[in-house]
């Protein structure tokens, strides 16, 4: 009953079969139907793509062979094995499954190169097979087989369990890096198989050789994104706290507002009193003292306290280092946003100014702030002598102060997702102009 069910096993290959089953099962239960797919089930999936295969495979080399079992013994049939893996399993995984094909094809050479590692490490068996009782063979080769499949589902339920986003969008370069390490270690792996001995140990080699740099390269990027996020959330610590020191310091601003008020009060009644008194000298200098006290103590309104504190901070700054600083705010009554994003975007956008301000000959930073259809819009500007967008596109940061703008850009940009809000950047008339809009509160 064993060796009648090991002839027809291996005579017709089942077990490419059943691997490709399995890479296709992986890919079905990653990335899920398209929408205009959401009836096709696992099983119907996986039956399609596997009968493609099988006829694509079995069909062919058994028309080839006039029957014969199909064993590998030609290194041809052996690479032709692999191609198919590869073609169907990538084919019907575009065709029906969401996904971005880069990723699909990462996880099937990922599978294709764990069985071949796999059958290496098998290699021993299959070289006894001519020494060997039969019914003892077989069961073996049975036995390593139900082994392989079960190593394959468990990298499956790996990838399922611990899978990439698919929101991370990989550069050209490190596509190219990633598919030619999966490429030259299967490639390794295959060679032996497809060159004789004395040359498959070189070009192994060589290729092994090829990997170990951009291995490197792999891990370099993967360090820098890790710094990258660690600095973002240092940024992100820092506003809250500055949101936890502008609390603290509520109740005194709201003292010094009440004093301010009252201050006002005073000079309008010493105005009415030297009005009675008719001192018109006296009248025209309270009047100009007023209008005075008025500008100096009316500062900002942009109808949040908090922005209010936090701009004229970022006004102190720029005053200590002898930037111009102009603000215009609109007053808005009963508006509502969330005060801790519009603080994180402003302060980091404005601190980006000032910094890139300390090195030009004629700074200048200006602040606008007013509500638009549903939205807190800010705009925040400084003088510029160079294109730095030209210069540095998406300003990524090449050095620490990286033309004052890229790293306050990525808290920015990361806050304003977080509420679906909007930024943009631009050069106009050598100024550099960042826009934000924060949809306010319903």
């Amino acid at each position: 009953m064993l060796l009648a069910f090991y002839r027809i096993y291996r005579t017709y290959a089942l077990d490419s079969t059943i691997t490709f089953a399995i890479v296709s099962a992986t890919l079905y239960l990653l990335f899920r139907p398209l929408s205009r797919f959401t009836c096709l089930r696992l099983s119907t999936y996986v039956g399609i793509s596997a009968l493609t295969f099988s006829l694509a495979f079995q069909g062919v080399l058994l028309a080839l062979l006039g029957g014969m079992s199909l064993i590998f013994s030609d290194p041809r049939h052996f690479l032709y094995f692999f191609c198919c893996q590869v073609a169907f399993a990538f084919l019907w995984s575009v065709t029906l499954l969401r996904g971005q094909p880069f990723q699909k094809l990462v996880y099937i050479l990922i599978l294709v190169a764990f069985m071949q590692l796999y059958r290496g490490v098998c290699a021993p068996l299959y070289d006894m097979e001519p020494t060997m009782d039969v019914a003892t063979y077989a069961t073996l080769d049975l036995l390593t087989a139900a082994g392989l499949y079960v190593c394959l589902a468990g990298l499956g339920v790996l990838f399922v369990r611990c899978k990439v986003e698919a929101t991370v969008l990989l550069d050209g370069r490190t596509k190219v890096v990633m598919l030619y390490i999966l490429l030259s270690l299967l490639a390794s792996m295959l060679l032996p198989t497809l060159v004789p001995f004395s040359g498959s140990s070189f070009l192994v080699i060589a290729l092994i050789m090829s990997d170990l740099p951009l291995i490197y390269y792999i891990f370099s990027r993967y360090t820098q994104n890790l710094e990258e996020r660690r600095r973002l959330d240092a940024a992100l610590s820092d506003a809250q706290i500055e949101w936890k020191a502008y609390q603290r310091s509520a109740e005194l601003r709201d003292k010094i507002r009440e004093e301010r008020h009252e201050l006002k009060n005073l000079y309008f009644r010493l105005l009415v009193m030297v009005r009675e008194g008719k001192a018109d000298e006296m009248e025209a200098e309270l009047v100009e003292r007023i209008g005075a006290v008025s500008r100096d103590l009316g500062t900002i309104e942009t109808g949040s306290t908090y922005l209010d504190y936090l701009i004229a901070t970022k006004g102190a700054q720029a005053k200590d280092a002898r930037i111009p600083f102009h603000v215009r705010a609109d007053v808005a009554e009963g508006v509502s946003f969330d005060e801790r994003r519009a603080g994180t975007v402003l302060s980091n956008l404005i601190d980006n100014a000032l910094e890139a301000s300390r090195g030009e000959c004629d700074p200048l930073v200006e602040v606008d702030i007013h509500y638009v259809r549903g939205y807190l819009r800010g705009r925040v500007v400084n003088r510029v002598s160079r294109d730095v967008l030209t210069l540095n596109p998406h300003l990524h940061s090449t050095k620490p102060d990286a033309d004052a703008h890229g790293y306050g850009l990525k808290v920015v940009r990361k806050t304003l997702d977080e509420c679906d809000g909007m930024l943009g950047i631009e050069i106009e008339d050598g100024m550099f102009v960042a826009q934000f809009m924060l949809p306010l509160d319903d």
